[in-house]
């Protein structure tokens, strides 16, 4: 169900960075910006919310993303986005996000490493996906597929069974 409730906005559509803002908060992607320096958020879309249930609010630093993060996957996504970030290297992350009712959803982040004029990394921004529906679809299909196989492997040795049967004066 869509939330149909105006939003405020704090800039006007009609400007150049309201424009950009309105577009931003109408997609299904989620945009955020990080300070490197601070670790702290500077911005993170309100579309979060619907998705994970956090308030914007509540993300105020990257240890809350961390924290966020399904413990299987914490410290591997953790380590490998914090080195990408500091050799300056674009880069995609996916792993269960941590809702607000302790469930989980699965993410996409696409990150964009900005760094200033001495080539170090002063920004991050990017854009968080649900891909929750892929993975699910992802696991169906490995499903399916050894379900294929163990059909196939249960043919193989009825088909050896009947081979058997009909060579020892079976009919």
């Amino acid at each position: 169900m869509q939330d149909t409730r105006p939003r405020f906005r704090t800039l006007e559509p009609d400007t150049a960075n309201g424009l950009y803002q309105t577009l931003l908060e109408s997609t299904l992607a989620i945009p955020f910006r990080i300070d490197w320096a601070s670790k702290k958020y500077s911005y993170i879309g309100p579309q979060i919310e619907p998705l994970l249930g956090w308030s914007p609010d509540s993300w105020h630093t990257v240890q809350d993303w961390a924290d966020r993060i399904h413990p299987d996957e914490r410290a591997q996504t953790v380590d490998r986005c914090v080195e990408l970030c500091i050799a300056g290297v674009d880069h995609e992350a996916e792993y269960r996000a941590l809702t607000k009712d302790n469930g989980f959803v699965w993410v996409r982040e696409v990150v964009h490493v900005l760094c200033d004029e001495h080539g170090e990394t002063s920004a991050l921004i990017g854009f968080t996906f649900d891909i929750t529906e892929q993975k699910k679809a992802e696991q169906l299909h490995e499903e399916l597929e050894q379900q294929k196989l163990s059909n196939a492997r249960l043919q193989e040795r009825l088909n050896l069974t009947h081979d058997l049967h009909d060579g020892l004066g079976g009919t």
